[in-house]
């Protein structure tokens, strides 16, 4: 390859040579840009708001979950007496589930507390105020079922989940507010 001597000088550019175009957006490009996307925010927020719902439920239905095979391997390691109870805080009724619930066992006071966000109903399909597990984890009610579903819309909700229990422990969810069986 051979280099000319040409080739090796830099020259200056020249007077009166037309600079490159500055890079970039102006001003109103940019104000358009921002007025589509805030158009489209718009038009999907409300769509948001059945997937939050849907995540709330979700999230107290492997709470729930998590609470009962919590209990039910405390009860195990414990030799039995530990009760899953609903909150008390005075605002929930009977069978209401939404204030919370606790984890605790008869010699040893509280295990665990559990919240439930305040969006959200959580219901006992039977009225139960505790579950109270053995020493081989299972419970004598026979069978428990929760409703959880987002608060202003109820079961109605296409949201809404069904957490069934047997006796034996066996956790079953359900899509929409369905009887267990």
């Amino acid at each position: 390859m051979v280099i000319l001597k040409e080739q090796l000088t830099w020259r200056a550019p020249r007077r009166g040579a037309v600079r490159r175009a500055a890079r970039g957006f102006t001003a109103v490009e940019l104000m358009v840009v921002v007025a589509i996307v805030a158009i489209l925010a718009s038009l999907a927020a409300p769509s948001f708001k059945y997937l939050v719902e849907r995540w709330r439920v979700r999230d107290a239905v492997e709470a729930m979950t998590t609470t009962l095979y919590l209990a039910r391997s405390e009860a195990v390691k414990r030799g039995g007496d530990v009760v899953v109870a609903q909150g008390t805080d005075g605002a929930c009724e009977t069978g209401e589930w939404r204030c919370g619930w606790t984890v605790s066992s008869g010699s040893g006071g509280d295990i665990q507390s559990f919240s439930v966000h305040p969006n959200l109903n959580v219901t006992s399909k039977s009225a139960q105020t505790e579950l109270q597990f053995d020493r081989w984890g299972a419970f004598d009610e026979g069978q428990a079922g929760f409703t959880i579903s987002p608060a202003p819309a109820g079961a109605a909700s296409s949201a809404t989940m069904t957490l069934c229990v047997s006796n034996g422990g066996r956790i079953e969810t359900k899509q929409g507010d369905q009887q267990c069986s």
